[in-house]
């Protein structure tokens, strides 16, 4: 997604001239002791303060940008630069039915309770919070209002982060990664979208004044501050973590090394985590914004979350069809705007001023050969042309796709290309757009979004869960240990797509506390005593229980589950478990023969003396009852089933059986009763038959012949 993908590098000071911020809206930071000078420095230049900066030498101001270089040499002036726009950085989809998140179980937080969760705050900079939620705690809650009363939410962004990070516990609705921590809302997005760098380091200043731990930013832009930087800086070394998305422009530099891939700010200052979206499967979400700055990965796909309003209409009606889409953000809501339907191609080409004058204009924002870093350009250009409303589609793109815009006078939606094609065909037709909507303010709702927004609130709730863990621990300790113990995805180490990896919860925690205990490996057979050691006749399987209730299992091997249902010779089976606490490895033998189906030994007497030679006649059957005529054979004769000298029968062709003879122990006594045993050899064990046979002589109760001796 074209997601402020078209920043420019910020000018040093002394620089001849300066980047254009998209609304000459610029940062000015003044010299120590030199506000009054610079003040009267801004007067001269023409410039119009829109914004002072609390606890700062900073303001911003709105100028024309051909003043700042002369601004620059004036006294009292320390620093000017532009003042870049910051944005949501989430993916409208469809809502979904309730479910639980998933994102819960796979960062495994879940499985970290920390006593006093409440003894954190995650400070969040977004568009507000819907205080009438019934899944959103209203309790150990504050708020800053820098852009509309913080309690409030026309967006629905900021609710939707705020309940993946703390939605209450309570069997209702959804729970998020840290429920009971304490919330800190600085609203900076008003109702026309529009926020910068200048609002952002006030909102963090908003953040460590009310006392956070961890600030989520699921927002950015193009165009690195200087003095936003310096902000950051200082809040991570005063103990605040800082944790922002990524950014949704997910195109591949490797794939695609002509297409200007730029970073965004703030995640890719140093001193803040950079956090990319995976989706439930750990694959990189497409839209995951790559570069090396990328620390962390997190659900960013289809999350659950609570939602203070229904989902926007945006829709193109003409004549009997109507197409949904998603509405751009930062445009003009309308109840409809009608007008006719107009193709506009690339929207780039030169046009009379009023080419689309009351028109309703589709705009094709996949060819790539427009030069335009926007969604934006495509709307003004469309605006400038005297058009009614934009409907932006992508060729490339399946699925719909939310836009931005850095404020618009029309309205502007997008379509899914399938939808577009369609609405192509009503070209010269008049059509209706309707945009922004809403059905309902302020139900006590649930949406599934998508974006580096989603993921970033994984990360920040996380941070908090395992710091109220350990409440002693430094921001710098909870970093390493979020690193550091991140589950690894893509290559081998950290990279610019998954960073060091999708955060893990409970491994973080492990890595900050510690744990000397390994993992407790079971194996279990079913059925669970086999014919005879580990000897089956009939089909088993070996399942593994691996636990460990101090620590996250961090890797398996040969732990699957086994089935065994053929012949084969006895084999091991290992399975090795590996947590903080150290490794386990627990092993079981099985075999498997389908020969053991039973013998028939007819005795010549029932009645042998003690220490003679018994000749025995006996054949061997499968359990399908077929003879076995090539098999090692060994029988003996003792007091018990199992014991005895043991000789080597050898099966006779003329016969038609094994024959051999077997002695009889040497006994005392005047009777005694002895039992014959017969083993087969199978791969280089004997194994016993274990089937009760039929003989011509006695048996005892379970069919085993017996030799009375006198």
């Amino acid at each position: 997604m074209l997601l402020g993908s078209g920043t420019v590098a910020a000018a040093s000071q002394g620089a001849s001239a300066a980047p254009a911020s998209p609304s000459g809206r610029f940062l000015v930071q003044f010299s120590p002791g030199g506000q009054a000078q610079g003040v009267a420095s801004l007067k001269q230049a023409g410039a119009e303060v829109v914004l002072n900066v609390s606890h700062s030498r900073i303001v911003a101001v709105s100028m024309p940008a051909g003043s700042v270089a002369s601004l620059r040499t004036r006294p009292g002036i320390n620093f000017v630069e532009p003042d870049p726009v910051r944005h949501l950085m989430s993916d409208q989809i469809d809502p979904n039915a309730q479910i639980t998140p998933y994102g819960v179980t796979m960062t495994q937080a879940d499985q970290v309770h920390p006593d006093n969760p409440s003894n954190k705050t995650v400070c969040i900079i977004d568009t507000g919070y819907y205080l009438g939620h019934e899944d959103l705690p209203s309790t150990n809650v504050s708020g800053t209002s820098l852009a509309g009363p913080w309690g409030e939410d026309d967006w629905g962004h900021g609710s939707h982060v705020a309940g993946i990070i703390a939605a209450e516990d309570n069997d209702l609705g959804v729970v998020g990664v840290d429920p009971g921590v304490g919330l800190h809302i600085v609203r900076v997005f008003g109702s026309d979208g529009a926020f910068y760098a200048s609002d952002l380091i006030e909102a963090l200043g908003s953040c460590e004044t009310a006392g956070a731990d961890v600030v989520n930013m699921s927002l950015g832009g193009a165009g690195r501050s200087d003095i936003e930087e310096a902000a950051f800086d200082t809040a991570y070394n005063d103990g605040i973590l800082p944790v922002a998305a990524a950014g949704n422009d997910g195109h591949d530099p490797n794939q695609d090394p002509d297409y200007p891939v730029l970073p965004s700010y703030p995640a890719n200052y140093a001193s803040v985590v950079s956090v990319g979206a995976v989706d439930s499967s750990q694959a990189i979400a497409d839209f995951s914004q790559f570069n090396p700055d990328v620390e962390l990965a997190a659900p960013g796909v289809d999350v659950l979350s609570t939602h203070p309003l229904q989902v926007p209409i945006a829709t193109l009606t003409s004549g009997t069809n109507t197409w949904s889409g998603a509405p751009v953000e930062n445009t003009l809501n309308s109840d409809g705007v009608t007008g006719s339907l107009i193709d506009g191609g690339s929207c780039a080409a030169p046009l009379p001023g009023d080419a689309f004058a009351g028109d309703v204009v589709l705009c094709n924002v996949g060819t790539g050969d427009t030069g335009y870093f926007y969604y934006s350009d495509y709307i003004d250009y469309v605006a400038l042309h005297g058009g009614a409303a934009a409907v932006l589609y992508d060729p490339n793109q399946s699925g719909l796709f939310q836009a931005y815009a850095f404020g618009a006078d029309i309205p502007a939606i997008t379509l899914k290309a399938a939808d577009a094609a369609q609405a192509l065909q009503s070209v010269g037709v008049d059509a209706t757009v309707v945009s922004g909507k809403l059905s309902d303010p302020n139900p006590s709702g649930y949406t599934a979004l998508g974006g580096t927004s989603m993921a970033t609130p994984h990360v920040a709730g996380i941070a908090a869960l395992i710091w109220s863990a350990v409440p002693n621990a430094t921001v710098s300790q909870i970093r390493a240990a979020l690193d550091s113990s991140a589950l690894d995805l893509g290559d081998p180490g950290r990279d610019e797509q998954f960073g060091f990896g999708l955060v893990q919860a409970r491994a973080a925690l492990d890595y900050l506390i510690g744990d000397n205990t390994p993992p407790d490996v079971q194996p279990t057979l079913n059925p669970a005593t086999p014919g005879s050691g580990r000897w089956y006749n009939t089909p088993v399987t070996l399942t593994w229980s691996v636990v460990d209730d101090e620590s996250a299992i961090t890797s398996t091997s040969g732990c699957e589950q086994v089935t065994v249902n053929s012949n084969q010779p006895l084999t091991t089976y290992t399975c090795t478990a590996t947590s903080a606490g150290g490794t386990t490895t627990q092993s079981v033998s099985i075999g498997y023969t389908d020969q053991f189906g039973g013998f028939r030994a007819p005795l010549p007497k029932s009645k042998q003396k003690s220490g003679s030679s018994v000749p025995v006649k006996f054949k061997l059957t499968d359990y399908q009852g077929n003879l076995v005529t090539n098999a090692t054979v060994q029988v003996a004769i003792g007091t018990a089933v199992g014991t005895g000298t043991t000789t080597t029968c050898a099966y006779s062709t003329t016969i038609l059986a094994y024959q051999c003879k077997v002695k009889m122990p040497s006994i005392k006594t005047s009777s005694a009763t002895y039992y014959l045993t017969v083993s087969e050899k199978i791969g280089t064990s004997f194994v016993q038959v274990v089937d009760a046979p039929t003989v011509a002589g006695k048996t005892n109760a379970n069919g085993e012949p017996i030799l009375v001796v006198k």
